[in-house]
């Protein structure tokens, strides 16, 4: 068991209750995904607890802070000595990768509640992704760009996988709309000075700059360089796709104001099945808090876990467990939801989503939707 967290949600008697694992950020600077996992997991088991049909589940927690090895380690436990059903959660690329040997030993199915890299889904036949690629946001956001006039863009990401993709991703749809990348900076990820990154932006005069952070501190303060360094001034304008996620927004402030981004969720949809999440989740966890992206990723992933355990049975196989996740349809509080049933991909709406004022808050407001959105990146790269 890990230290930093271990969490039963609903637990039950061994002999009556299905076990999922779920790997997470519980420790070091990205623990908030930990936490919405945590959240959005067991809001859904509430809403299902005491169903007809619906199996006791238990939720067992671990730690995918201290990196892939350790997560790899944490894994094989959960498989061979907690024997879970379904392995879920995951924020990292690399430890997606390190227990994908694992997954398809074991044929334990695995949902993805982050890890945006679209190849991911195609190392094995038992993982599936409720959460979202980086092409998705990547493509809307170029194809509105090129929309509405602009030509030219500088792109600045983090250098890691994730980071590759979403370039690769933007640059792949900006072009083909007829607009031309004219330079991309790789930052290591634990960047938080982007002044002489922005400086160089702001020399090349582009029309637009198209940005990836992780969420958090690097968010924050690239948006704060933007601002302090007058980027919008000069004419400059910043496309993102979940870089100006809410929990965030406080401390961005009023630089964040006006940018434009492409995502699968804003807790400012106006949707009644969103409204009733939100208001949920501010009843179960304060009302000064909202969901995110990753909560809601896991409240969709446990509503996909819990289908595929009553349509298969608690005792079904891995094999019967994925052909009932592979397929998979819902209605949730980022829209309408499936699985592909070849790639194990999630197809969802992006929304086309500005910085506005909400009372006394700031948050994403949507005003296009891009509807049944799957991976681009698939599209580009068949099998």
């Amino acid at each position: 068991m890990v230290a930093a967290l271990v969490a039963l949600a609903h637990p039950a008697a061994a002999q009556d209750s299905a076990k999922i694992g779920i790997l997470g950020p519980f420790s070091g600077p990205f623990t908030l995904y930990g936490q919405m996992f945590q959240r959005g997991a067991e809001l859904y088991l509430d809403e299902v607890a005491g169903k007809p049909g619906v199996p006791k589940i238990e939720l067992l927690f671990r730690d995918e802070g201290a990196g892939p090895e350790r997560v790899k380690q944490l894994t094989q436990e959960l498989v061979v000595r907690d024997k879970v059903k379904m392995l879920a959660g995951l924020v990292f690329t690399p430890s997606a990768l390190a227990v994908v040997p694992l997954v398809n030993e074991a044929k334990t199915p695995l949902v993805l509640f982050n890890a945006a890299t679209g190849s991911i889904t195609r190392r094995s036949p038992y993982i599936v992704r409720t959460s979202h690629t980086q092409w998705q946001g990547a493509t809307a956001i170029a194809e509105w760009a090129t929309r509405n006039g602009i030509k030219t863009a500088q792109v600045i990401v983090a250098d890691y996988a994730p980071g590759h993709d979403i370039r690769d991703g933007f640059k792949a749809a900006f072009e083909k709309g007829g607009g031309k990348v004219t330079g991309e900076i790789l930052y290591p990820l634990s960047t938080t000075d982007f002044a002489p990154y922005l400086q160089r932006i702001k020399d090349a005069k582009p029309e637009a700059m198209f940005i990836f952070t992780p969420v958090g501190p690097p968010s924050v303060a690239l948006m704060k360089t933007y601002n302090a360094l007058g980027l919008a001034q000069a004419g400059i304008k910043l496309l993102a796709t979940g870089d100006t996620d809410e929990q965030d927004l406080p401390a961005m402030g009023e630089a964040a104001l006006g940018i434009v981004s492409a995502y699968h969720y804003s807790p400012y949809l106006d949707t009644e099945q969103n409204k009733r999440f939100v208001a949920a989740y501010a009843k179960k966890y304060g009302a000064a808090d909202l969901p995110n992206f990753a909560a809601v990723a896991a409240y969709v992933g446990m509503n996909a876990m819990v289908d595929a355990l009553v349509k298969a049975g608690p005792n079904a196989s891995g094999d019967a467990l994925m052909a009932a996740l592979k397929g998979w349809r819902g209605d949730s509080p980022k829209g309408p939801v499936s699985i592909d049933p070849v790639e194990g991909e999630i197809v969802q709406n992006v929304y086309i989503r500005r910085v506005e004022r909400v009372g006394d808050k700031l948050g994403n407001i949507a005003f296009e939707t891009v509807p049944n959105m799957g991976d681009p990146w698939k599209t580009a790269n068949p099998r």
